[in-house]
């Protein structure tokens, strides 16, 4: 009777509830890459592709783009990147990305060169704002040979600047940590236990220890021990 009436009435409002709440997610994200992939090329002044784009609810909302390519060569190819973003941030002028994922990321060696003007300030008032962005399975592909793969992760301030940056291979056996002590100069700190290096000489060292600083055109290398 009545409380029957109530109940599938409750239960119909939930369903209703749920599909008003699931309908924006449901359209299919494909639509947007072209606008992403313009938007992508004109800043980096490089051709972008993206052949999947996807949203998935758990655990947490994210989006995901799937075998996107940067450059001609292309110079950097990446097999996904995994955008988690603060929903609470969303209607506000600055959006918060809680954390940018990247995996399987492959860069050419002339990337190198085009990266400072990538990074340059345009002078627009900033719209998105990252927190966190981690990346694995990074290979860097030099003349002399690939490097890798290797994982990291970045920290950045509410400013967008690097707090703190983590560089490693991925078995561990050597780790490259830096952080900015002033503007355009950054400490390094390297640690390296049962790691060969990668390309020269073939050197084994049981452990290696090395401190320092960098700026964008010098190295300085000011402790330096190794076994």
């Amino acid at each position: 009777g009545g409380m029957k009436a109530f109940k599938w009435l409750t239960i119909s409002l939930v369903v209703l509830l749920l599909a008003a709440v699931a309908l924006p997610f449901l359209v299919p994200l494909q639509t947007y890459i072209p606008e992403i992939e313009e938007q992508a090329s004109a800043k980096l002044k490089e051709p972008v592709k993206i052949d999947i784009l996807r949203l998935d609810l758990l655990p947490v909302p994210q989006v995901t783009a799937e075998n996107i390519s940067i450059g001609h060569g292309p110079d950097i190819q990446v097999k996904s990147i995994t955008v988690v973003p603060d929903l609470f941030s969303l209607p506000e002028p600055v959006r918060v990305l809680k954390s940018i994922e990247l995996d399987g990321v492959t860069v050419a060696q002339e990337v190198f060169g085009k990266i400072p003007a990538w990074t340059k300030f345009d002078g627009a008032p900033a719209t998105i704002a990252v927190q966190r962005i981690v990346f694995r399975n990074l290979i860097l592909k030099f003349n002399q040979g690939p490097l890798g793969p290797l994982e990291g992760e970045v920290l950045l301030t509410n400013a967008g600047g690097v707090e703190q940056a983590r560089l490693q291979t991925a078995d561990g056996k050597a780790k490259l940590l830096t952080r900015p002590e002033k503007p355009d100069r950054y400490a390094l700190q390297f640690n390296a236990k049962g790691w060969k290096l990668p390309a020269g000489p073939a050197l084994f060292f049981n452990e290696l220890n090395a401190n320092g600083h960098a700026t964008q055109n010098d190295l300085l290398v000011e402790h330096l021990a190794g076994k």
